[in-house]
This record gives structure tokens, C-alpha cells and sequence, in this order.
């Protein structure tokens, strides 16, 4: 399990506004991609949302070093 915290000072166009959280529930499959072997190749790791708070979002999907800054989707 990953949680990511956001600073208080996060642009307001990266932060889901309160109106719009079921966005993403809890229990819908995502999936991370990254490039944590920087080999071109970009694995995809899948999971599941877990919670949704103001400022994060906790998921399953396994951390992989390397693949910090890669999206969720």
C-alpha cells in the first residue's frame, strides 16, 4: 500500500475538486506505468484505488523503484 501526501501548496489544477472526488472510487482498477529500469520500456503495474482524500489517493498497485512521477491511470 502507497499513500503520497500532497503540500498544502499543490496548483489548483492538479487537485480533484470536492465535487468531483467519485472521479475515482474506491475498489476501480488503475494501473502505474513507469521506467524504472530507464531502458525505454515501460512496464504496467495494475491495482485498485483503496481511498480518496482531498489531497491523495491510496492505491494497491506495487511500488517499483525508479518509477516515481509516473501516472496513474
Amino acid at each position: 500500500i502507497v499513500r503520497f501526501p500532497l503540500p498544502a501548496n499543490v496548483p489548483a489544477s492538479l487537485v480533484v475538486p470536492a465535487a468531483d472526488q467519485n472521479i475515482a472510487g474506491t475498489g476501480q482498477q488503475i494501473v502505474v506505468l513507469g521506467n524504472s529500469a530507464a531502458g525505454g520500456v515501460v512496464p504496467v503495474l495494475e491495482g485498485s484505488v483503496l481511498a480518496v482524500g482531498p489531497l491523495w489517493v491510496e492505491y494497491d498497485a506495487e511500488s517499483v523503484k525508479g518509477n516515481s512521477g509516473g501516472p496513474i491511470i
